[in-house]
């Protein structure tokens, strides 16, 4: 879970690889997956998300190559903590490279993938570790 609130950010970018299948594909949520979420299942789903945007659509992130999704949208009014739901079902296909989180220029953390191996990353802003719920079945960059 990172420290991040939905309420804080107006802009993530998720640098990331590996995804080639709609099923399953859970970005952002929060700890209990209620929404605001951001997830790949045939479309993006973006319930409470007002004026989102994404850089790609979901075809031109399919081929699992190497991007830098950009995704905008008004501020939530949702006072709840930022996941990517580390789990083997719901981002089992993800490859994280970093993942930025903004208030409008304001870069608020920068996660990176943390030495001690899959599972763990690092806020370059806050020097922060989190650990995945099971750290096991990711892969990081």
């Amino acid at each position: 879970m990172f420290g991040v609130k939905w309420n804080q950010i107006d802009k993530i970018v998720l640098k990331a690889s590996g995804i080639t299948s709609t099923l399953d594909n859970m970005f952002f949520c929060s700890s209990d997956i209620s929404t605001p979420y951001i997830a790949i299942d045939n479309t993006f789903l973006i319930p409470l998300l007002n004026e989102f945007n994404c850089n790609f659509s979901e075809n031109q992130i399919l081929n699992g190559e190497y991007h830098e999704i950009v995704f905008t949208f008004d501020k939530p009014t949702k006072d709840m903590t930022i996941s990517n739901v580390w789990d083997a079902r719901w981002s089992k296909n993800i490859i994280y490279h970093e993942i930025m989180f903004y208030d409008g220029e304001n870069l608020l953390a920068d996660y990176v993938p943390y030495y001690k191996g899959a599972g763990y990353m690092l806020d370059k802003v806050n020097h922060v570790v989190i650990e995945a719920s099971d750290p096991e079945s990711y892969q990081f960059a």
